[in-house]
């Protein structure tokens, strides 16, 4: 897997957002931290038809078709998207960077051993 600097894991205050690339310059995604304070990353790919999502007021949102997907898991809420967001696993290190590190299981999907 890749791992990908975010920089420092507290430049986030809740409710912030800022958009890193991944995997190559196309594989954009959207990191975020969560009013409750936790860091959570998303492909920026909405999984009806593939909008970008962007951060707001608490929730993932497409505006191609008023999708909407929360924050915790990028569960669809709202709107045409039936699938969540794929996540991306993230990993603070003890010199307090933030790391993107690999993709995260679909909920309900057997994590690879």
């Amino acid at each position: 897997e890749t791992a990908v600097d975010l920089g420092p894991a507290d430049a986030l205050k809740a409710g912030q957002s800022r958009l890193f690339t991944y995997r190559d310059k196309d594989d954009r995604c959207i990191l975020l931290r969560t009013a409750e304070g936790e860091l959570k990353a998303y492909r920026q790919t909405c999984t009806h038809l593939g909008c970008a999502v962007r951060f707001n007021g608490g929730q993932l949102e497409c505006p191609c078709h008023n999708g909407f997907f929360e924050c915790g898991h990028g569960f669809p809420v709202q709107g045409p998207p039936t699938r969540p967001l794929s996540g991306i696993a993230l990993d603070v290190k003890p010199d307090g960077t933030l790391w993107a590190v690999g993709d995260l299981p679909k909920p309900g999907q057997a994590k690879e051993a």
